[in-house]
């Protein structure tokens, strides 16, 4: 069974989609293709610093590497919330999560 992603819906209340494809906002946040504020494990949203290159590691993990110094470690943003359909806590799938900075889809 493939795990969904934790969303905050428009209402406030957690949504979930089997959507990957991810977006950055210009102040970090990590969303949806549809604007909705992709949530951490244990809540909250996921941030990333600006202009850098953003990974997602096959175990869901979020991490960010600064394009002015590739060679230097990747800094751990934080982890989605994956979950199966019932609402257990689940892992990420193969890493199958793709992401896009919103600038590129303009």
């Amino acid at each position: 069974m493939e795990p969904l992603l934790g969303a905050q819906a428009s209402n406030g209340q957690v949504a979930f989609t089997r959507r990957g494809d991810l977006l950055v906002d210009q102040s970090g946040l990590l969303e949806t293709a549809n604007g909705h504020i992709v949530l951490g494990e244990g809540g909250g949203p996921i941030t990333v610093p600006v202009g850098v290159d953003l990974a997602i590691t096959n175990d869901g993990t979020v991490t960010a590497t600064d394009p002015v110094q590739p060679d230097a470690p990747p800094t751990y943003c934080r982890k989605p919330f994956y979950c199966d359909a019932t609402g257990n806590p689940h892992g990420a799938s193969n890493g199958r999560v793709l992401y896009e900075p919103i600038a590129a889809r303009r």
